[in-house]
């Protein structure tokens, strides 16, 4: 797997309270870059050694799986962006969170977008129980969360990691670092449970 042989090169540090500190070994190079920045901003992916362990769900029968509607994760992209353009208006710093971040592909797109666009974008939370250290899949998810936090630290964005709603929500009202836009993309356990659980937060 891609993953593990990418582990070694990555530092990833997660704090108590979710803050998020990651090093790339190998500074990446400057054209590459600039690559991945603009092609993000083009609404478009580069797969390199800066961006080889994020991804996406690509489940069969999901109506916004790539396979099946290759146009549907980018127009969502594009209306949050707008969105969330609008209410960042006038505001110095802005967060976000995501919940069912999971390998970090629209994130890290959004984040981009977000940033090319000039929304000051000073943090965001990503929440999902397979950040949890036990969690049967947390290699994976970390050596996407460490390729992510490490690309958006030389940014200025501070990225926090949560393996729980109920550690996020207590985080944010603990700091009362409220985020201007909560997204859930591509999480169904969440989606059972919205009006019960994750809309109280």
């Amino acid at each position: 797997m891609l993953w593990q042989r990418r582990e070694s090169d990555y530092f990833l540090d997660i704090a108590d309270d979710g803050y998020t500190v990651a090093s790339a070994n190998k500074e990446a190079d400057v054209a590459e870059v600039a690559e991945v920045k603009s092609r993000c901003a083009a609404g478009d992916w580069l797969y390199c050694a800066a961006t080889d362990c994020l991804d996406e769900c690509g489940a069969a029968g999901c109506s916004c799986s790539r396979s099946i509607n290759p146009a549907a994760r980018d127009g969502f992209l594009r209306a949050v962006a707008q969105r969330i353009g609008e209410l960042a208006a006038g505001q110095s710093e802005v967060c976000y969170a995501s919940l069912g971040s999971g390998l970090l592909r629209f994130d890290f797109s959004l984040l981009e977008f977000l940033l090319s666009s000039g929304v000051p974008v000073s943090a965001v939370h990503l929440v999902d129980s397979q950040y949890e250290p036990n969690a049967k899949a947390f290699g994976r998810h970390r050596a996407s969360l460490a390729q992510f936090a490490s690309w958006f630290s030389v940014r200025g964005v501070d990225v926090y990691v949560h393996s729980s709603l109920e550690r996020f929500a207590f985080e944010a009202r603990r700091t009362e670092a409220l985020p201007v836009a909560v997204l859930q993309v591509d999480c169904s356990e969440l989606t059972a449970v919205f009006d019960k659980e994750v809309k109280p937060v």
